[in-house]
């Protein structure tokens, strides 16, 4: 099994993770996703990359929300998302969850040991939590990431911190760290078409920079990143056997007739496989594995 990922992006995919507080932020999100994702989307088309928006202003099932399982879910998706980042600041600092927002969320602290120290402290609202974790406690990692500073005049009252409340110290603290950072771009925004024009225009200027629509991929690439997608989809959520695992290694270093693996449908064959490739390719960087799933791309 052997396949090559030489001289072509296999990763076609953006996922771009937008963060900011929610009821002062309904317009301004409601413009984005009918005005400019969809015209981002329309962009990435003509470069064969698919572009995907995480909003989850609508994105976090009940049952999650009552289980705790809400600040878990936005750093989750933060990871899923990674390189891309966008965070909005208006007028609001946001919820500040503590520890008994975890509910019964008892994987929180193994993941997320940074974030559990500041839970407890009740320190840092969802918002900013997710601007920490997600681009300034890990500047040096290969982020994307823009920031939008909504113009404090245009902000309705309705819509700020009491002055002088401590959100309102923390909001300006925010800010300030943002705009004296500089690794990350920094914008401030008049109206909500104002932002969508800059947010566009960046991730059209990265986009275009990743994928020069100039160097378009062949049939035969796309073909192979639809394979690799699959792979990837199946290496998601998975509990190895080691015992199998141990077999297929085993019948790769021998000299064996080929493996033929079988059994029920949605028993974990193609799961199995996939996994045991990604290990493989981790310890064997240099060896080139061919796999094919059958059903897994057509163009």
């Amino acid at each position: 099994m052997m396949f090559s990922r030489d001289n072509f992006e296999l990763n076609r995919t953006i996922r771009v993770f937008i963060s900011s507080t929610f009821l002062d932020m309904m317009e301004e999100r409601e413009y984005l996703m009918k005005k400019t994702f969809p015209g981002l989307r329309s962009f990435c088309k003509d470069r064969q990359v698919e572009l995907t928006e995480i909003d989850l202003r609508w994105g976090i099932p009940e049952e999650e929300a009552q289980r705790g399982k809400v600040i878990t879910t936005c750093l989750r998706q933060i990871d899923d998302c990674h390189p891309y980042f966008i965070g909005i600041l208006g007028g609001r600092y946001g919820w500040i969850p503590d520890k008994e927002d975890l509910g019964d969320d008892i994987e929180f602290n193994d993941h997320y040991p940074w974030d559990a120290e500041e839970l407890e402290k009740q320190a840092l609202s969802i918002t900013e939590m997710e601007i920490q974790y997600g681009v300034l406690k890990n500047p040096d990692l290969d982020k994307k990431a823009w920031f939008y500073l909504k113009n404090e005049k245009i902000i309705p009252n309705d819509f700020k911190e009491e002055k002088g409340s401590e959100s309102s110290i923390k909001l300006a603290t925010l800010r300030n760290n943002l705009n004296q950072q500089t690794k990350f771009p920094v914008r401030k925004y008049n109206s909500v078409a104002e932002l969508g024009k800059l947010i566009r225009k960046d991730l059209e200027q990265d986009i275009e920079k990743e994928f020069p629509i100039n160097q378009q991929p062949s049939n035969l690439d796309l073909l192979r990143n639809e394979h690799e997608k699959c792979l990837l989809n199946h290496t998601k959520l998975y509990i190895p056997d080691d015992n199998l695992i141990k077999h297929l290694d085993l019948h790769f270093e021998g000299q064996d007739q080929p493996l033929v693996v079988f059994g029920l449908a949605g028993t974990g064959k193609s799961a199995l496989l996939a996994n045991w490739i990604k290990r493989f390719r981790k310890k064997n960087p240099s060896t080139k594995i061919f796999f094919h799933f059958v059903g897994g791309g057509f163009l």
